[in-house]
């Protein structure tokens, strides 16, 4: 059952105090001696119970932060914030004991789930990585987490396909009954990964309520964190969908959208959902009504996936559209060509990459003409506006990538 909403409030106050605030400290500390492989002989003298002391406070935190979560719209900002301190602080106890301490695993299973639950996503894949191969149970969640579709069907089958009447002992039935509901879940979710029909999210949210009822009937407080985590994960995913969040910018027919996103579905490195920052930039990227846009965001936050979806639109809108993307180094445009490649060459549009510097041969004229997608240098670009500028009467998307070192820089005035 969720905290009401002010008591949650008034539980993440309470955790605001100097002394609480150094008992964390002490955490934080022990565990950067242990990732620096510093006997323990030799650390300061930290408060004899630090471990349960910052345990029972992460779980205050999280069912804090969990509840204010719950509540939709409720504290979102409040809720990120609490689940990211409360996996934090498991992390910092029990990450050095993880791999040999059941329990300890279970506390880093817990903070992996909370990571993702709060949009942390590469902290939840470097966390889980210690304890997946302790239990089903983390083995599943750590392949949802690290988007490997394949192998977490084959991890789901025993489970949606064994028989109940081999368990005797009630205990056994209850963790293979909750087990068996989570996997009915991530399955429910995967299809919903392929598809885009909602109806599966809420299948699957509804058999989390049943396995969190079934951890709380039989006294599991382990399943029952496990499954309300879960839950909290995949309503997440679902807010964050790609099915979710793109098609109101590619009205009328779908069909163009729908290839992009089983294509990233099933790409070597499957993609589901938008990162937050992603999420707030599209909506400045894809808005028709800006002549253009500036986005500003940090390195590898994924700035490269918002502007291929910039393309997917404007081809989609037109898709005899043509498109100029500038990138300031000849390495970046390489790099841009194979990422830009190997999305819109299998969506039917070529995607064609102009080297040299302020030279045009025939070749360039043609590649250009012929793709649907150039990349080019600055310079490259110029080059061909002043051989060819019929090329460009049917430009209509510009992205210049990394548009601060693009001007007149050094470089740039020696190869006029």
């Amino acid at each position: 059952m969720a905290i009401p909403t002010e008591i949650a409030r008034n539980i993440l106050r309470s955790y605001r105090t100097r002394r609480v605030e150094n008992l964390f400290a002490q955490s934080s500390a022990s565990h950067v001696l242990h990732e620096v492989g510093e006997a323990t002989e030799n650390f300061p003298r930290f408060d004899s119970d630090l471990i349960d002391k910052v345990t029972m406070s992460a779980y205050s935190i999280l069912a804090a932060g969990l509840s204010l979560a719950e509540e939709e719209s409720l504290g979102e900002a409040e809720a990120i914030a609490a689940m990211e301190e409360a996996a934090i602080l498991l992390n910092n106890v029990h990450l050095p004991h993880a791999q040999n301490n059941p329990v300890s695993g279970f506390h880093i299973l817990v903070a992996s789930m909370a990571f993702y639950a709060s949009g942390q996503y590469s902290r939840a894949f470097v966390s889980i990585r210690k304890v997946e191969a302790q239990t089903d149970l983390a083995r599943m969640i750590a392949l949802f987490i690290r988007k490997r579709p394949d192998e977490l069907i084959g991890q789901l089958n025993p489970y949606l396909l064994a028989d109940l009447s081999d368990f005797n002992d009630p205990w056994d039935i209850c963790e293979h009954a909750v087990t068996t509901a989570i996997a009915r879940s991530l399955s429910l979710v995967l299809e919903y990964f392929a598809t885009g029909e909602s109806q599966h999210l809420e299948a699957a949210d509804d058999t989390l309520s049943i396995a969190m009822r079934l951890g709380q009937d039989y006294e599991s407080p382990a399943l029952w964190w496990i499954a309300r985590l879960l839950r909290l994960m995949i309503q997440e995913n679902g807010d964050a969908s790609l099915w979710r969040i793109l098609p109101p910018f590619f009205p009328d027919d779908p069909s163009l959208l729908n290839r992009y996103i089983r294509l990233l579905l099933f790409s070597k490195q499957p993609i589901t959902e938008l990162w937050r920052s992603q999420r707030e930039a599209v909506l400045v990227a894809l808005d028709r009504s800006r002549r253009g846009a500036v986005v500003n965001m940090r390195t590898s936050s994924g700035k490269t996936r918002v502007a291929e979806l910039a393309i997917l639109q404007t081809l989609h809108t037109d898709p005899n559209a043509k498109i100029l993307y500038l990138a300031p180094f000849r390495s970046l445009a390489l790099e841009i060509e194979q990422t830009l490649g190997q999305v819109f060459d299998w969506c039917g549009f070529h995607v064609s990459h102009l080297y040299g510097g302020f030279l045009v041969s025939a070749a360039d004229r043609q590649l250009a003409e012929d793709s649907s997608i150039t990349i080019a240098t600055p310079e490259k670009a110029r080059a061909i506006l002043r051989s060819s500028p019929e090329l460009f009467d049917n430009v209509k998307l510009i992205v210049v990538d990394e548009g601060h070192l693009i001007g007149a820089n050094e470089r740039l005035v020696k190869n006029e």
